[in-house]
């Protein structure tokens, strides 16, 4: 829910930089892996769980849209392509159980 009131030099940074986050629930302790590969970079990722609540994501819907805690995970290179972010974002999945013991469906 801060993602509005966030300084427009850090925006700007985030909408630059893309690559893989990790959203955590303080009230559950439960965790989603995601990544960002758009046009806006991580900052336009979060913009869509600020708008939405769930961002698209099947383990996120039908929660209460309750404030994450945002880590990033990785910075991908400014030349990797979508298919090699999501690729990072894979292997964060299976290093932190995010399918078994996470908010991960995917």
């Amino acid at each position: 829910s801060e993602i509005t009131t966030m300084p427009l030099s850090w925006q700007a940074i985030l909408r630059a930089t893309k690559g893989v986050y990790l959203l955590a629930c303080p009230r559950t302790g439960e965790h989603y892996v995601g990544s960002a590969y758009g046009e806006d970079g991580f900052l336009g990722r979060w913009s869509a769980y600020t708008a939405s609540g769930h961002g698209g994501n099947l383990g996120l819907r039908g929660r209460d849209p309750s404030d994450y805690l945002v880590s990033v995970l990785e910075v991908a290179g400014s030349n990797m392509s979508p298919d090699e972010i999501i690729a990072l974002e894979s292997v964060w999945k299976l290093k932190l159980h995010s399918r078994d013991m996470g908010l991960n469906r995917n």
